[in-house]
């Protein structure tokens, strides 16, 4: 259940969720990624991040703890609007598998 898209390692993965930290620069971006499972994006710190799906439509996060939500399989970019290093975070709901 890997995304694509994504440049990181996560931070945490273990079989109820995944997460990545990122600090982006003023004007850097991700590529598009998509996630198999849910995603939540946080704004983890002062800053303005857009949260793009691929048809242009955007989520805009402008306070610490703001956050956008992507369904399973949907794509998405993180482009830093602002003029500061900000991080966000992305959480990956993940299915434990049944043994």
């Amino acid at each position: 259940d890997q995304p694509s898209g994504i440049e990181v390692e996560p931070s945490v993965e273990n079989p109820w969720f995944r997460s990545y930290r990122l600090e982006l620069s003023p004007g850097e971006a991700t590529g598009v990624q998509t996630h198999v499972n849910p995603t939540a994006i946080i704004l983890g710190s002062a800053g303005v991040v857009h949260v793009t799906r691929p048809d242009g439509i955007r989520h805009e996060l402008d306070r610490p703890g703001d956050w956008a939500w992507r369904s399973a399989n949907t794509g998405f970019a993180i482009r830093n609007v602002g003029d500061t290093v900000c991080t966000v975070v992305i959480n990956e709901a993940r299915r434990p598998v049944a043994r």
